[in-house]
């Protein structure tokens, strides 16, 4: 028998016999040997010798060399191992080649193998077969298995992977490791580590003279600095990326700059350019073959589009995104895509279409194993049934999008579900538990630096205020975060700062401040080109007016907020303007035509399921037919009105319809029924301490003491 040595690739395709023959030769490397029959060698042998011949006859002899010492190198042994080696290989080889995890097995589990070989190779010291680990494709989308662990969640073992191949092989690895250390608290939300790592990266990649890498850490440093809110600095560092990628011709970075430069515009609500930044990476990624960057650049241009409010065009994008996302195999981007189809859908009250695609979202996120994305997708299933007033419905999914980010450490994720939480609580008129919401967000956001998160949630903690008549701390925080929209350059949220500002001067009474600020919310929403944003506005001078007892303008006002939504084909807020205009009417003393409208907001709240807006109309056409001494009819809608309010648990509105119930009967001289109502509206309105109560108490007076 002969002995041959074979330096090893893949532990795991070794037998049994030839794991107990491993030892290392002179360079360190571990080799295991070979027995083979001395016959099969010679004819093995003397095949590589006729090879040679034949190639030696057909070519410059002085180019060839048929020693066969020189040819047929084999490394030699040199260093048997230690029995704690062994032991540790030997442990190695089960991970890879015999552990299976059970059935069902989490996704933690069915990795648990490459984790574990892992672990053993670094007690070694074999980190060259340790770092070979990280590329082990994983099912089901066949992502590196560092990058499959980051979208499963998995921070801590990200971190683990990276912390621990940290400075022991060279400084292309070490790149590698700090570049992931980075990205990994960039999902954390934790920002200032993030940043910490990413300019180590960028150091290591200008001493090695590596511009590739240098390009890619200032664009992980742009988009740290943008998830922060400081979109600036975020600019200055993607440029830098640019630069280096067009005078390396790196043109797949070039356009993944591009892309970046594009989200931080787009946040800013300069819609012109990141649609300028957008189309530019969609051309390179087209030009060099990019599906996934061509399906990323048609998906931001949707979100422009959607942005804007033209809802054909960004789903015609969307759906250009989806189809790469599907020919390519990108589960995640089809996931995502999904997902973005169903913004459009809930931002045109076709909620029933929306949750379908929230639904396919969830399923693909859950598939795969992603848990960032099951969050997201939860929270915007929270969204839609928020917006459809079934409110217990909405916290069930927040509550269970919070718990997802939490248990994967997305502060990020986490602040904004407090506060679409908070938002929730604030449509129920429970204003202290909203305060309350609106606070964990915005301490999370102050304290990852996150100003874009702490600017909104302000503004959110200002409608709390505004909602309890609280008129000077609303003004407060109104201002508070229109200062951070101005100092960050987010034109989208200082327009709407803006817009809030007005709605409060509208409730002080205050009507020409409250139109100068509407009018400058209305200019800024125009030129960033934001229609949504626009026929809000407009529907805020419309009330204005309206309040002002100037109606002509304020149905003018409302008529052209009525037009954008139909434009746009938000159906929500077409109702919306229907129902305004109906209220105009109702004060001019036309009924007939009050009704009309209300009818026709009725009639789009049922189409679209929103059973909020639903209340609201019926609550509205109750009030008109009490006007036109229409008791029992009048009755009949309020209190179907009440029962909406007290399905989706709206304490707010039920109260207002408890105090209307009880002037009908106050007018069909049911006394007792109208003392009964009222006290139930002014025990709601007493527990929420909202403006509403002062009226309600001068009703109750006027109806007496109880017989």
């Amino acid at each position: 028998m002969n002995k041959t040595y074979q330096v090893i690739e893949q532990i795991q395709e070794l037998s049994i016999t030839q794991l107990s023959n491993i030892c290392y030769d002179n360079s360190g490397q571990l080799i295991t040997i070979t027995l083979q029959n001395n016959q099969n060698t010679i004819l093995k042998y003397a095949r590589k010798i006729f090879k040679q011949i034949a190639k030696l006859t057909m070519s410059n002899p002085t180019q060839n060399n048929l020693n066969p010492s020189d040819n047929n190198h084999s490394p030699e042994p040199a260093k048997k191992l230690t029995v704690r080696e062994k032991a540790n290989l030997r442990l190695a080889y089960y991970w890879l080649k015999i552990y299976q995890p059970e059935v069902g097995a989490s996704n933690l589990e069915k990795v648990k193998g490459y984790l574990q070989a892992f672990r053993h190779f670094g007690k070694m010291g074999e980190w060259e077969k340790a770092s070979q680990i990280l590329s082990v494709k994983v099912p089901p989308v066949d992502a590196d298995l560092d990058t499959q662990l980051g979208r499963w969640g998995y921070y801590e073992e990200c971190i683990q992977l990276y912390s621990r191949l940290l400075g022991r092989l060279d400084q292309h690895w070490d790149g590698i490791c700090l570049s992931g250390l980075g990205n990994v608290y960039l999902s954390l939300g934790e920002y200032d580590k993030a940043i910490e790592y990413h300019q180590q990266y960028l150091q290591i990649a200008r001493e090695i003279g590596n511009r590739s890498g240098e390009g890619g850490a200032l664009g992980n440093l742009g988009n740290v600095y943008y998830s922060l809110g400081e979109y600036h600095k975020a600019i200055e560092y993607h440029q830098q990326d640019l630069q280096i990628a067009r005078e390396i011709g790196n043109r797949s970075g070039e356009g993944g700059a591009l892309g970046n430069l594009g989200n931080v515009y787009y946040s800013l609500g300069e819609y012109d350019k990141a649609m300028e930044y957008f189309q530019q990476h969609l051309q390179i990624a087209r030009e060099i073959g990019d599906r996934s960057g061509e399906g990323g650049a048609l998906g931001n241009l949707g979100n422009v589009y959607y942005s804007l409010g033209e809802y054909d065009k960004a789903m015609e994008y969307f759906q250009q995104h989806l189809q790469i996302a599907r020919e390519i195999g990108n589960r995640s981007g089809e996931g995502s895509t999904l997902g973005s189809l169903g913004d459009v859908y809930d931002d045109l009250g076709e909620y029933d279409k929306a949750i379908e695609y929230y639904q396919q979202s969830l399923q693909i996120a859950t598939e795969t194993g992603n848990r960032f994305e099951v969050g997201r997708a939860l929270g915007s299933l929270g969204d839609v049934y928020d917006d459809l007033g079934e409110y217990d419905k909405a916290m069930e999914y927040f509550q269970q999008s919070l718990q997802i980010f939490r248990e994967i450490g997305n502060r990020y994720g986490e602040g904004n579900v407090l506060g679409n939480l908070g938002n929730v609580y604030d449509d129920l008129g429970e204003y202290d538990k909203a305060m309350e919401y609106f606070q964990q967000s915005l301490q999370i956001f102050r304290e990852t630096g996150n100003r874009s998160g702490e600017g909104s949630t302000l503004g959110s903690l200002g409608d709390v205020y505004d909602d309890l008549g609280e008129y000077d701390k609303a003004i407060e925080y109104y201002q508070q975060s229109l200062q951070i929209a101005t100092e960050t350059g987010n034109r989208f949220e200082v327009g709407r700062a803006l817009g809030s500002l007005g709605d409060v001067y509208d409730d002080l009474g205050e009507y020409d401040k409250a139109m100068e600020y509407f009018q400058q919310s209305l200019q800024i929403f125009r030129e960033i080109g934001n229609r949504y944003g626009e026929g809000n506005v407009l529907g805020n001078l419309g009330n204005v007016y309206d309040d002002l007892g100037e109606y002509d303008k304020a149905m003018e006002y409302f008529q052209q907020s009525l037009q954008i939504f139909r434009e746009t084909g938000d159906r929500s807020g077409e109702g919306i303007a229907l129902g305004n205009l109906g209220n105009v009417y109702d004060e001019l003393g036309e009924h007939g035509k009050a009704i009309e409208y209300n009818q026709q907001h009725l009639q789009i709240a049922r189409e679209i399921g929103d059973r909020s807006g639903e209340g609201i109309a019926l609550a509205n056409w109750g009030d008109t037919l009490l006007k036109l001494e229409k008791y029992a009819e009048s009755l009949e809608y309020s209190q179907a009105a009440l029962e909406i309010f007290q399905q989706i648990g709206n304490p707010h509105h039920q109260a207002i319809v408890l105090k209307n119930i009880a002037e009908t009967h106050q007018h069909l001289g049911n006394l007792d029924a109208a003392r009964q109502y009222c006290d139930e509206a002014l025990a709601i309105f007493t527990e929420l301490g909202v403006p509403e109560l002062k009226e309600c108490q001068e009703l109750r007076e006027k109806l007496g003491a109880r017989h």
